[in-house]
């Protein structure tokens, strides 16, 4: 009988150091995810950014269902940040909820097409071997589509909203196409 009560007594132990282990990993995680940024509702992109993130908003990209906030950190870098339009209010939009599905790396710059995911919501972010302030998005079969891609300033920097995406569109630069693929 002694026997059988230090075998349970000994689990009980054991139960009880994997349930404190346990809350001490969840606890960790929750302290290195920030709050504000994966469970606050913000009513505007503006009011996520100033609590979000450190930098200048240079733009705000709007797209159907979510935009992109594009800014100078506190670093002098530029950088851009997602939010989700949640129909009440913005939220950020998680690495899981945002999918890169183009990555381009030529003689004519990078360019990068983002995703949100459970929207319709593409973005391209990059840089062009020029400076050219008119920057149209074409179909594979040359048909102009729905885009607000712009330049930052006189620079080689671009962003912008794409309305839909395929491996075969391309934007016109100087009169040279450059494919997203």
């Amino acid at each position: 009988m002694d026997r059988l009560y230090k075998c349970i007594n000994h689990n009980k132990k054991i139960q009880r150091n994997l349930l404190l282990f346990t809350i001490l990993i969840l606890c960790f995680t929750l302290c290195l995810m920030p709050l504000k940024r994966n469970f606050v509702t913000y009513r505007t992109p503006e009011e996520l950014f100033d609590n979000c993130c450190d930098g200048t908003i240079e733009n705000i990209i709007y797209g159907d269902n979510s935009c992109m906030i594009y800014y100078l950190s506190s670093e002098s870098t530029y950088s851009y940040e997602f939010a989700e339009n949640k129909g009440n209010g913005y939220k950020v939009v998680s690495i899981a909820s945002c999918e890169r599905l183009s990555y381009t790396f030529n003689s004519s710059g990078t360019l990068e097409v983002y995703h949100i995911k459970n929207t319709d919501d593409y973005y391209v972010v990059g840089t062009i071997g020029s400076v050219d302030k008119t920057i149209e998005v074409y179909s594979g079969d040359n048909k102009i589509i729905k885009s607000n891609v712009k330049q930052l300033n006189d620079s080689t920097f671009i962003y912008g909203f794409l309305d839909s995406f395929a491996n075969e569109h391309y934007m016109l630069v100087d009169g040279r196409k450059v494919y997203f693929n």
